[in-house]
Protein backbone atom coordinates (compact mmCIF):
# COMPACT_ATOMS: atom_id res chain seq x y z
CA UNK A 1 0.00 0.00 0.00
CA UNK A 2 1.31 3.52 -1.03
CA UNK A 3 -1.84 5.59 -0.37
CA UNK A 4 -4.00 6.56 2.38
CA UNK A 5 -6.15 9.19 3.73
CA UNK A 6 -7.50 10.21 6.94
CA UNK A 7 -9.92 12.84 7.01
CA UNK A 8 -8.78 16.76 7.37
CA UNK A 9 -7.56 17.44 10.57
CA UNK A 10 -8.38 21.07 12.27
CA UNK A 11 -6.50 24.09 10.24
CA UNK A 12 -4.26 26.20 13.09
CA UNK A 13 -1.58 28.46 11.56
CA UNK A 14 0.76 29.07 14.37
CA UNK A 15 0.50 32.06 16.48
CA UNK A 16 4.56 33.09 16.99
CA UNK A 17 7.22 32.05 13.94
CA UNK A 18 8.55 29.63 16.51
CA UNK A 19 5.25 27.97 17.38
CA UNK A 20 4.30 25.20 14.84
CA UNK A 21 4.94 22.46 17.45
CA UNK A 22 2.25 24.05 19.68
CA UNK A 23 0.01 24.83 16.68
CA UNK A 24 0.55 21.27 15.44
CA UNK A 25 -0.30 19.88 18.46
CA UNK A 26 -3.16 21.38 18.90
CA UNK A 27 -4.64 20.10 15.38
CA UNK A 28 -3.52 16.57 16.17
CA UNK A 29 -4.62 16.24 19.67
CA UNK A 30 -8.24 17.57 18.14
CA UNK A 31 -8.42 14.98 15.42
CA UNK A 32 -8.22 12.10 17.72
CA UNK A 33 -11.33 10.19 18.46
CA UNK A 34 -12.43 10.78 22.00
CA UNK A 35 -10.33 12.97 23.40
CA UNK A 36 -11.45 15.11 26.47
CA UNK A 37 -8.56 17.31 26.12
CA UNK A 38 -7.69 20.02 23.38
CA UNK A 39 -5.25 22.25 24.40
CA UNK A 40 -4.95 25.21 22.69
CA UNK A 41 -1.70 26.46 21.00
CA UNK A 42 -1.45 29.20 23.91
CA UNK A 43 -1.69 26.66 26.15
CA UNK A 44 0.88 24.55 24.94
CA UNK A 45 3.37 27.27 24.85
CA UNK A 46 2.64 27.85 28.32
CA UNK A 47 2.38 23.91 29.47
CA UNK A 48 6.91 23.42 27.64
CA UNK A 49 8.65 26.70 28.55
CA UNK A 50 11.38 23.89 29.74
CA UNK A 51 10.99 21.94 26.15
CA UNK A 52 12.00 24.91 24.05
CA UNK A 53 14.91 27.33 23.16
CA UNK A 54 14.91 30.56 23.82
CA UNK A 55 13.21 31.71 20.83
CA UNK A 56 9.80 29.54 21.51
CA UNK A 57 11.00 26.51 19.24
CA UNK A 58 11.04 23.01 20.39
CA UNK A 59 13.88 21.28 21.50
CA UNK A 60 13.84 18.19 18.68
CA UNK A 61 14.56 15.49 21.44
CA UNK A 62 11.55 16.82 23.28
CA UNK A 63 9.00 15.73 21.07
CA UNK A 64 9.63 12.08 22.47
CA UNK A 65 9.56 12.82 26.00
CA UNK A 66 7.51 14.96 28.33
CA UNK A 67 5.63 16.45 25.60
CA UNK A 68 4.87 12.92 23.87
CA UNK A 69 3.45 10.91 26.82
CA UNK A 70 1.61 13.82 27.98
CA UNK A 71 -0.27 14.03 24.41
CA UNK A 72 -0.68 10.72 24.31
CA UNK A 73 1.71 9.92 21.10
CA UNK A 74 4.06 6.82 20.43
CA UNK A 75 7.04 8.17 18.03
CA UNK A 76 10.33 7.02 16.14
CA UNK A 77 12.92 9.16 14.38
CA UNK A 78 13.88 7.36 11.04
CA UNK A 79 16.31 7.97 8.35
CA UNK A 80 15.10 10.07 4.94
CA UNK A 81 15.40 6.64 2.98
CA UNK A 82 13.10 5.18 5.52
CA UNK A 83 10.47 7.59 4.93
CA UNK A 84 8.19 6.67 2.16
CA UNK A 85 4.72 6.09 0.92
CA UNK A 86 4.63 2.85 2.14
CA UNK A 87 5.70 3.65 5.46
CA UNK A 88 3.76 6.33 6.15
CA UNK A 89 0.21 4.24 4.46
CA UNK A 90 1.10 2.34 6.77
CA UNK A 91 1.41 4.18 9.61
CA UNK A 92 -1.55 6.52 8.71
CA UNK A 93 -4.02 3.01 7.91
CA UNK A 94 -2.70 1.72 11.25
CA UNK A 95 -2.59 4.17 14.00
CA UNK A 96 -4.36 7.87 12.12
CA UNK A 97 -2.80 11.28 11.55
CA UNK A 98 1.38 11.53 11.98
CA UNK A 99 3.35 14.38 13.71
CA UNK A 100 6.24 14.97 11.37
CA UNK A 101 9.46 16.94 12.07
CA UNK A 102 11.74 17.90 10.31
CA UNK A 103 14.43 20.04 8.71
CA UNK A 104 13.26 22.73 5.97
CA UNK A 105 16.55 24.15 4.98
CA UNK A 106 17.66 27.76 6.06
CA UNK A 107 14.32 28.03 7.92
CA UNK A 108 15.13 25.48 10.40
CA UNK A 109 13.25 23.08 11.94
CA UNK A 110 9.10 22.62 11.28
CA UNK A 111 6.50 20.14 12.18
CA UNK A 112 3.10 19.76 10.24
CA UNK A 113 0.17 16.92 10.47
CA UNK A 114 0.36 14.24 8.14
CA UNK A 115 -3.34 13.28 6.98
CA UNK A 116 -2.47 11.09 3.60
CA UNK A 117 -0.33 10.26 1.57
CA UNK A 118 -0.62 9.41 -2.24
CA UNK A 119 -1.30 10.84 -5.73
CA UNK A 120 -3.46 13.86 -5.41
CA UNK A 121 -2.19 15.68 -8.46
CA UNK A 122 -2.57 12.03 -10.25
CA UNK A 123 1.23 12.49 -11.18
CA UNK A 124 4.20 12.01 -8.10
CA UNK A 125 3.48 10.47 -4.75
CA UNK A 126 2.81 13.31 -2.47
CA UNK A 127 2.86 13.67 1.36
CA UNK A 128 -0.67 15.53 2.65
CA UNK A 129 -0.41 17.66 5.47
CA UNK A 130 -2.01 20.68 7.71
CA UNK A 131 1.24 23.08 7.97
CA UNK A 132 0.72 25.63 10.47
CA UNK A 133 3.20 28.34 8.94
CA UNK A 134 2.11 31.68 8.43
CA UNK A 135 2.26 32.51 4.46
CA UNK A 136 2.66 29.32 3.04
CA UNK A 137 0.62 27.06 5.15
CA UNK A 138 -2.29 25.51 5.24
CA UNK A 139 -3.58 21.77 3.81
CA UNK A 140 -0.61 21.66 1.79
CA UNK A 141 0.61 18.62 -1.04
CA UNK A 142 4.60 18.32 0.00
CA UNK A 143 7.14 16.43 -2.08
CA UNK A 144 9.73 13.61 0.04
CA UNK A 145 12.10 15.81 -1.16
CA UNK A 146 11.19 18.83 1.37
CA UNK A 147 11.35 16.08 4.55
CA UNK A 148 15.03 16.48 5.71
CA UNK A 149 16.89 14.66 8.47
CA UNK A 150 17.57 17.07 11.54
CA UNK A 151 20.76 17.13 12.25
CA UNK A 152 21.23 17.48 15.74
CA UNK A 153 19.07 14.13 15.33
CA UNK A 154 21.29 12.31 13.38
CA UNK A 155 19.80 13.56 10.52
CA UNK A 156 16.47 11.52 11.18
CA UNK A 157 13.30 12.51 10.61
CA UNK A 158 10.31 12.90 13.66
CA UNK A 159 7.54 10.83 13.13
CA UNK A 160 4.76 10.58 16.44
CA UNK A 161 1.27 8.63 16.08
CA UNK A 162 -1.37 8.26 18.59
CA UNK A 163 -0.29 5.34 20.91
CA UNK A 164 -2.57 2.87 21.18
CA UNK A 165 -4.43 1.80 24.23
CA UNK A 166 -5.20 4.98 25.82
CA UNK A 167 -7.40 5.80 28.67
CA UNK A 168 -10.29 7.78 27.14
CA UNK A 169 -11.53 8.54 30.52
CA UNK A 170 -8.51 11.09 30.78
CA UNK A 171 -7.80 11.72 27.45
Amino acid sequence: MDAYYKALPKLVFQTFDTSCWAAVLESWIGALPGRKWHPSQAELIEMYPDKTYGDGSVIPSELEGEIASISGMASEWIGPSSFTAEYLARKLSTFGHLVIGFNRGRRGGHVVVCYGVGRPTGYQQLVSVMDPSNGDGGFRNREFGNFAGISSQGNKIFVGWPKPGLDPKYF
